[in-house]
């Protein structure tokens, strides 16, 4: 049988249900019907989150990339680079990369 306030199946002879709490009475109802759970409507405030994920990840991994390949030319015609800032690249673009998509599943998880 299910529980008419959460729809959590309890065994029959229960007085209260395990999972909310509902008063059965003596046994509880004996319906077994389950009204069908209405389905999700998609609001303003999720798109405005969508939209803003899609901002901040476009973004985000736009400013990381430039200025890892910044760090990888010449600055002025003529300039010799003294150094390898590949590595220093590399790991720029590692973390400013999972910088950015840490912050994304921050604002998934919020919502």
């Amino acid at each position: 049988m299910y529980c008419p306030n959460c729809a959590a199946e309890y065994a029959f002879g229960l007085k209260y249900c395990k999972r909310c709490g509902t008063n059965l009475g003596e046994g509880g109802p004996t319906s077994e019907f389950v009204p069908p759970a209405p389905a999700p409507r998609v609001t303003g405030a999720a798109w405005v989150l969508a939209l803003a994920t899609v901002a901040i990840t476009l973004g985000g991994l736009g400013i990381v990339f430039t200025h890892a390949f910044d760090l990888m030319r010449a600055r002025f015609p003529g300039d010799v680079m003294t150094g390898n800032a590949t590595p220093v690249a590399i790991v720029m673009l590692v973390f400013g990369s999972l910088t950015v998509f840490g912050v994304v599943a921050m604002l998934m998880r919020l919502s």
